[in-house]
């Protein structure tokens, strides 16, 4: 008689198990749905940032670090890119 009590028991816990798992899943859907929207939102700009740093590219060599590489005037070009949170 026990062990079907203890049987009962245990499958009203998995079934709790199974109701949290549920909600876990929808929870994290959920949030991964909202990465994919903000992903989606920066793939332009990054992609818009790329193709400007390609344009330069073509007249300046922008990835070479030598402290020769300057142009008639003596300077060089600097790209700095950074966030805009407010944390500096």
């Amino acid at each position: 008689m026990s062990s079907t009590r203890q049987l009962k028991t245990h499958m009203k816990s998995l079934k709790s198990l199974q109701k949290i798992l549920k909600a876990l899943e929808i929870v994290s859907t959920i949030k991964l749905q909202k990465l994919k929207k903000k992903t989606e939102a920066l793939r332009e700009i990054v992609v818009d940032f790329l193709n400007i740093l390609n344009a330069i590219e073509e007249e300046v060599n922008i990835f070479d670090f030598d402290e020769t590489q300057r142009d008639e005037q003596g300077r060089r070009l600097i790209i700095m890119t950074s966030t805009d949170k407010g944390l500096c």
